[in-house]
């Protein structure tokens, strides 16, 4: 929708402006409505970064050790999944993109699998679900009260649900949390979801 405004910025405040002068003002706010209605996010350029981290290339001791030392909390169900998180073998850098539910155009929220498919279809891409954890580890300065849920694959937990990797800070206690990882699991607009962008 940003991009959409400036584009419809860019109409009225360009030269080719004074070709329209002779509108009035309803055909003039139709022109401009029609530019954004038309206006569908077609590249990955349209999404900013939000946050670079490092994947891969550590054991799973290696990563307890590292949370422990910097007094992450682990939710019960997080700790569920972590232990049957994949972990890459090969350290690479991975672009993230941050966007509420309603930034994926769902005014009135939408279910997990709307919300994915939705996001593919511009471009992004799931996460690899170690994501997650080493968001956690490297999103020390979070700020309080901040959830991010973590766009992946869900895993099955011991007790046979679908979980979602969540990276929370309450209280300012920083958090590795979970949640439902369920296709039809109703999420509100201002609900805030990680994704990636393809790897180059």
């Amino acid at each position: 929708m940003l991009m959409a405004g400036r584009a419809a910025f860019r109409f009225v405040a360009s030269g080719n402006y004074n070709n329209y002068k002779h509108m009035n003002k309803e055909t003039i706010l139709s022109k401009i409505s029609d530019l954004l209605d038309q206006y569908k996010p077609d590249s990955i350029s349209n999404f900013p970064i939000w946050k670079t981290i490092e994947i891969g290339g550590q054991s799973l001791s290696q990563i307890q050790k590292e949370i422990k030392k910097n007094k992450i909390q682990v939710s019960r169900y997080a700790n569920d999944i972590f232990k049957k998180t994949p972990l890459a073998k090969k350290k690479s850098k991975l672009n993230l993109v941050l966007l509420t539910v309603k930034e994926l155009g769902f005014e009135n929220g939408a279910t997990y699998k709307e919300i994915c498919d939705k996001a593919k279809s511009l471009g992004l891409e799931l996460c690899p679900a170690e994501t997650g954890i080493q968001l956690r580890l490297q999103y020390l300065d979070q700020p309080n009260y901040e959830w991010n849920y973590i766009a992946m694959e869900p895993i099955t937990g011991s007790d046979g649900d679908l979980i979602l990797f969540s990276v929370e800070r309450d209280d300012n206690d920083l958090w590795l949390h979970s949640d439902d990882g369920r296709s039809d699991r109703f999420w509100h607009s201002g609900d805030r979801f990680v994704f990636s962008l393809p790897q180059v």
